[in-house]
């Protein structure tokens, strides 16, 4: 059971709130549909995203050069990654199970999403996701529009500076142990590590583990 003094839950947003793999390997396969006849070694491919973590710029770089650009006319890394990601919010839709969460986690808790990526391309995954509502303009921080991103744990600490709390009072929720559970912990927060089935394998203990976000509930006794 968690302490009383949490009163403010800090979401990330991608595998954590929206199943952003999904909406990538759906994209990955659209894309690898249009090449006629070629293999489609998407296990390799979502290995180089590595998650959303490898640098873009790289990873489109990386797609162009193994595969080519006959597939979509496509010969540049910037204009490949404007195409994944107005392609891949096509695939993102809300989860019943998660709207259902973030309904009864507001009658009690203040909720604050965390997340890195660009401004745009996070908030259009948020309205996407039918996320937006459950988070005050003031409690959405995003990495491109703070100029500070995940791991770093300055990242954490002006979140705490900007909502005026001690970090007792929050718990970090997120999917990656680099990113999410590790600085977070590092700054005095609380951590929910969302394992999807995975195991730590790191020297990271997170201070709660849940298979699925929507089994916070289950820990809140909402």
């Amino acid at each position: 059971m968690l302490s009383a003094a949490i009163d403010t839950l800090i979401f990330d947003l991608d595998n954590t709130l929206a199943d952003r793999n999904k909406a990538m390997r759906k994209t990955m396969e659209h894309w690898l549909q249009l090449h006629a006849g070629h293999p489609c070694p998407l296990a390799l491919i979502m290995e180089q995203d590595a998650e959303g973590y490898t640098d873009r710029t790289l990873f489109c770089s990386w797609l162009l050069d193994t595969f080519g650009t006959q597939t979509t006319g496509i010969d540049d890394p910037a204009a490949l990654l404007l195409y994944i990601q107005q392609t891949m919010l096509k695939y993102l839709a809300p989860d019943p199970g998660v709207l259902q969460l973030m309904e009864k986690l507001r009658q009690r808790f203040r909720l604050v999403l965390a997340s890195n990526g660009s401004s745009q391309v996070q908030r259009a995954k948020l309205q996407q996701c039918g996320l937006i509502g459950y988070f005050d303009e003031e409690h959405i921080f995003i990495s491109g529009e703070m100029g500070l991103a995940k791991p770093a744990t300055g990242f954490y600490t002006t979140i705490l500076e900007r909502l005026a709390i001690h970090p007792q009072q929050a718990m970090m929720t997120g999917d990656d142990l680099t990113n999410d559970i590790r600085p977070a912990q590092q700054c005095g927060l609380f951590s929910c590590w969302v394992s999807q089935g995975r195991s730590t394998g790191q020297a990271v203990t997170p201070d709660l583990t849940i298979h699925h976000i929507t089994a916070l509930d289950q820990w809140l006794k909402c």
